[in-house]
């Protein structure tokens, strides 16, 4: 599993895996009007935010002049300025928040085919049999030529990084994936804090808490940046290329939303509180090109966080789950085999679902009784789940419509909006299953089924989560911004998740780590591209 993103930003104790997101607002439902997670009202201000900061531009309190401008200092954006300093270019890195790193300080680190580690451990993995599982698990709708430079240049990005203070443990995968998974030694956060000190040696410039806030034009050149200080002054920077490295559009909902044609007003947000799309906002008036962004994602219940107990026990094991008309509609053992695919079933491919428990099974996993266990990820923590039952009772208590409870699976039904003689004919032949051993329907694995036998009955509903989003501008091989018309912006590139278009709809997480490893091959690819105009 691809672990720790969420941990440093959302609250949540660790993270989970990645996949797709689709809103969910309620499954016939009332639609949520508070509990306990972020995202929502709190972004839909973002855009009138940044618009309302870029009315400032025009009365500029300081000009700083540079080579080359960096928006964002994570490990993309710090991988742009690195470069370009160590090939000799003048660097200003702006930051948004008050340190860098962003979401990359939780990454668990790149994917990278051929590098200097997998050598030394005889690990044998080439660029073709990665592009070839990527290319089959997209059904070959993917950009390859992208991958195939990304990929080609991935062992060698390790082997800089390591030049330049970045330590790791080991190379590993998850599940049945791909050994291309370089572990970073002490988490995103040790990467980040080793490639700002090397960044700051090189004399390059960061300034933090001081975000985008839009582009100077010239007759439609792009001549450098406008940014707010940390006064609220604007100030200009010139600058002979601009790398656009913000982190994306996680944060905000309302452009979420209308990237992805989905209605994600109600989703728990993760990720970095500033990925609110700036630099989308800032080539928006460059006719630039867009496309939507895939979301890297989990599940929880909604008011909780996902490594929350409650979280953890209904949305995270493979229970019966069921659709907003009662239904089963998939093998629920996907959630401990292909997490990516899960978030198809659950958020893609039925307008709610529902995860169902009895008592006993109630019972089973607050004791620390489950199929995947919390201690696969914390492995630290006692393995009882001690406060689930009372963190059942908040979610009863809360008024927010995603929890539900009956002595009878009738009684369940009702209280869920939902027809009682459907749910109660699933629940039979889920229990026929069980009992014999073997699942004709779905095809869940033995060990999975465990049967909805004795009440009080309980339902949760599945809503996703943020960890952040990727990729949003249309870029070319040299990470350029594209024009509408296809043509490159001229001075303007777009990198990490603000320009990652290596995936569809869903991350493939037999390349574990793609994303990351990417953020860093696109930031030294845009910095070298960016160089040329110098």
């Amino acid at each position: 599993m691809e672990l720790s993103r969420r941990a440093f930003i959302g609250g949540a104790s660790c993270a989970g895996a990645a996949a797709i997101l689709a809103g969910l607002t309620g499954c016939g439902q009332k639609a949520n009007d508070g509990g306990g997670a972020s995202g929502g009202d709190a972004d839909s201000s973002s855009k009138n935010e940044f618009e309302q900061r870029q009315t400032l531009a025009p009365e500029v309190a300081r000009t700083l002049t540079c080579e080359i401008l960096v928006a964002g200092g994570g490990i993309s954006g710090l991988s742009a300025a690195v470069e370009a300093a160590q090939k000799g270019a003048s660097v200003i890195l702006l930051e948004k928040a008050s340190d860098v790193g962003g979401n990359s300080n939780g990454a668990e680190g790149p994917f990278a085919v051929e590098s200097p580690m997998q050598q030394e451990a005889g690990i044998e993995l080439t660029l073709y049999d990665a592009i070839l599982n990527e290319l089959e698990f997209s059904n070959y709708r993917t950009n390859t030529q992208i991958w195939t430079n990304f990929l080609r240049r991935s062992g060698e990005d390790i082997q800089w990084l390591m030049e330049n203070g970045v330590k790791f443990v080991d190379v590993r995968t998850t599940n049945d994936g791909l050994m291309g998974w370089h572990y970073y030694d002490g988490g995103g956060k040790s990467a980040v804090a080793a490639m700002k000190a090397t960044a700051e040696s090189l004399g390059v410039t960061i300034m933090t808490s001081t975000p985008l806030t839009g582009l100077i034009l010239d007759s439609g050149i792009c001549k450098g940046a406008y940014a707010a200080d940390t006064d609220g002054n604007t100030i200009a920077v010139d600058a002979a290329a601009v790398i656009l490295a913000t982190g994306g559009t996680g944060a905000n909902t309302a452009i979420l939303s209308e990237r992805t044609g989905f209605d994600c007003s109600k989703a728990t947000i993760n990720c970095s509180p500033g990925d609110t799309g700036d630099a989308i906002e800032a080539v928006s008036a460059l006719d630039a090109q867009t496309r939507t962004a895939c979301i890297m994602g989990d599940k929880c219940v909604y008011g909780f966080q996902m490594f929350d107990h409650i979280s953890f026990a209904t949305t995270r094991q493979p229970n019966l789950w069921v659709n907003g008309h009662g239904e089963r509609f998939v093998n629920e053992g996907i959630v401990r085999e292909n997490i990516p695919c899960t978030f198809n079933a659950l958020f893609l491919g039925q307008d709610c679902a529902y995860s169902i428990l009895d008592q006993a099974t109630v019972d089973r996993y607050a004791a620390g009784d489950l199929p995947d266990k919390i201690t696969n990820y914390f492995p630290d923590q006692p393995s009882e789940l001690a406060n689930l039952k009372d963190q059942i009772e908040q979610s009863l208590n809360s008024g927010l419509g995603v929890a539900f409870k009956g002595d009878s699976v009738a009684e369940l039904a009702t209280a869920m909006g939902i027809d009682a003689d459907v749910l109660a004919k699933t629940v039979k032949e889920y229990n026929a299953v069980c009992s014999a051993g073997r699942d004709t329907d779905f095809y869940k694995k033995a060990e999975y089924l465990s049967p909805v036998e004795a009440g009080p009955f309980y339902a949760f509903r599945f809503d996703p989560l943020v960890v952040c989003a990727i990729g949003g501008i249309e870029t070319d091989d040299a990470n350029r911004v594209l024009k509408t018309d296809g043509t490159p912006v001229p001075n303007v590139f777009a990198v990490g998740l603000d320009g990652c278009n290596l995936y569809e709809e869903t991350y493939n997480m037999t390349l574990s780590g793609s994303c990351n490893g990417y953020c860093v091959y696109s930031g030294r690819n845009a910095a070298d591209n960016a160089l040329v105009l110098l």
